[in-house]
């Protein structure tokens, strides 16, 4: 999961730096104000927390993101990586059906258009 966290926080910054000591585990960096909340929700999402915020004088956060030990850790495995290529199928694929049949995949195709970038886990 740390390669996903190091994955977002390149999203959001390339001011960032990640410790691989599995003990003293984290990742420090500085982001824009205007991105924390949806970078705070989907880090919480994949099982992080803020550990620590800094706000600086400007327009960024300074934050240290550590394994958020409440959750626990749970082991997954990635079926697939969500691609635009995937929803686009899904989407044509959706388009030949008919019915309820077509409602659900068309339900889905709208869930995983929100996460293009994304992994599917079991």
């Amino acid at each position: 999961m740390h390669d996903l966290l190091i994955a977002l926080c390149q999203e959001y910054t390339t001011d960032f730096i990640s410790s691989h000591d599995s003990a003293n585990w984290g990742v420090a960096l500085r982001i824009k104000r205007k991105y924390y909340q949806d970078f705070s929700s989907r880090i919480a999402r994949m099982g992080y927390k803020v550990n620590n915020m800094a706000k600086e004088v400007g327009r960024y956060y300074f934050l240290h993101i550590i394994p958020d030990p409440d959750r626990g850790t749970e082991k997954v495995e990635i079926t697939h990586r969500i691609t635009s290529d995937l929803v686009l199928d899904l989407y044509e694929k959706a388009l030949e059906l008919n019915g309820s049949e077509k409602e659900k995949l068309m339900e889905k195709v709208k869930l995983l258009s929100q996460y293009v970038g994304g992994y599917m886990v079991k």
